[in-house]
């Protein structure tokens, strides 16, 4: 071979392998080019689903915080509103207006939601009125109905939840340091006296409503424990009751005529002869209640007039009422003659109707009419007497 042709043949395979290079860098800065741009456009969908997720929390939390603004701003408003009605109850609704239940539990709501703030407030003036009473007289209303349906039974257990709940923060308020009858060993008129003097000075440190309250429940427990026989005359209860009477007496006469029986504030020996007059009162009412009666039965005494079968049927009569009735004096046969009695056409047995006379508690002739029967035998004759049913009369007799 010629040396220009080697030359020549060089040339061309060194152009050969530096095509097949340059198409290798080409493929491959066109295979970069592709992956730049499809990672490009995943970039550009994760950005732009980020975005979409940022701008969703962003909206969510926006909406989140309004909505917290606006309970908090409504409720803010509902509390505002209620201040304004546990002051002046402006919109109270009258329950013996309420036309049906549902206008009832929505005064419960209204009344159980201001005596919640109350007692929030320890508002014991508040809670001594008349107002504070107004919860438990609602509820007791709506208890007593009769539409608790099975439709209508969640509402009412509801309101009994709520009625306990709240009445209980009630009273743990009123009756803060109570006296606890464990605390006094049994000893009956220490721990009434305690519990009197307890009554007597919340009475006197309260304000109007406090001072009635506690006046009128202290007086009650106390005529309620000698009604139940608890103690006697003793000196420190009387001390009590008797400060619970100078209390009374500074009471309005508003008060007065709502709680006008002063018999809670009467002493010991008042309250004695207070009872034993009663207790005679109701022996004389008694006792002419029953001279009443007496003088009734005696005006309505019968004779008992007997039939013409009395003086051949009375001694067979007799003798079958004893034995099947307790206490039996006498009878008396009303019939003048016999029923006779037939079914389907044929005779049966023949009755009769006698008066069957026993004395009551009081001693009293009473008589009963009961009819008596024998089965017929055929051959015009009779089975033994016997008793056969019982009557409708029953008359005193002379």
């Amino acid at each position: 071979m010629k040396f220009n042709n080697i030359i020549k043949v060089t040339l061309a395979a060194i152009a050969v392998v530096s095509f097949s290079f340059s198409a290798d860098a080409q493929f491959g800065n066109l295979g970069n080019k592709i992956k730049n741009k499809a990672k490009q456009a995943v970039d550009n969908k994760v950005q732009s689903a980020k975005n979409q997720v940022e701008n969703k929390v962003d909206r969510t939390i926006d909406n989140a915080v309004d909505k917290a603004v606006n309970t908090a701003t409504n409720e803010a408003k509902k509390q505002l509103n209620m201040a304004v009605e546990y002051k002046t109850q402006l919109n109270a609704p009258d329950p013996e207006a309420c036309k049906d239940i549902d206008e009832l539990y929505d005064a419960f709501e209204y009344w159980a939601t201001l005596q919640e703030m109350a007692n929030k407030k320890k508002d014991v003036e508040w809670l001594c009125s008349d107002k504070g009473e107004q919860m438990g007289k609602v509820f007791n209303m709506i208890a007593n109905d009769n539409s608790k349906d099975v439709a209508r039974w969640h509402s009412w257990s509801t309101a009994q939840e709520r009625m306990n709940g709240v009445a209980k923060a009630t009273r743990e308020i009123l009756y803060a340091g109570y006296p606890k009858a464990e605390d006094f060993n049994g000893n009956n008129n220490a721990y009434l006296a305690a519990a009197l003097k307890w009554y007597v000075d919340k009475a006197k440190k309260g304000k109007k409503n406090a001072k009635q309250y506690y006046t009128s429940n202290g007086a009650a427990t106390r005529y309620l424990a000698f009604c139940t026989d608890r103690y006697t005359d003793d000196e420190a209860i009387e001390k009590q009751t008797k400060e619970l009477r100078k209390l009374y007496d500074q009471m309005d006469e508003a008060y007065k005529a709502k709680y006008p029986n002063a018999n809670p504030y009467m002493t010991y020996e008042e309250v004695k002869a207070d009872m034993k007059a009663s207790q005679e009162r109701a022996a004389k009412a008694k006792a002419e209640k029953e001279a009443k009666r007496k003088a009734e039965i005696e005006a309505s005494k019968q004779t008992l007039k007997p039939g013409a079968l009395n003086k051949s049927m009375n001694a067979q009569v007799l003798k079958v009422a004893k034995a099947k009735f307790k206490g039996v004096i006498k009878v008396v046969v009303e019939n003048d003659s016999w029923t006779v009695k037939r079914e389907g056409g044929t005779i049966a047995r023949r009755t009769l109707l006698a008066w069957v006379v026993t004395k009551d508690e009081e001693g009293n002739l009473v008589a009963h009419d009961y009819g008596f029967a024998q089965e017929y035998l055929g051959g015009g004759k009779y089975d033994s007497l016997r008793h056969y049913s019982v009557g409708l009369r029953t008359v005193y007799v002379k």
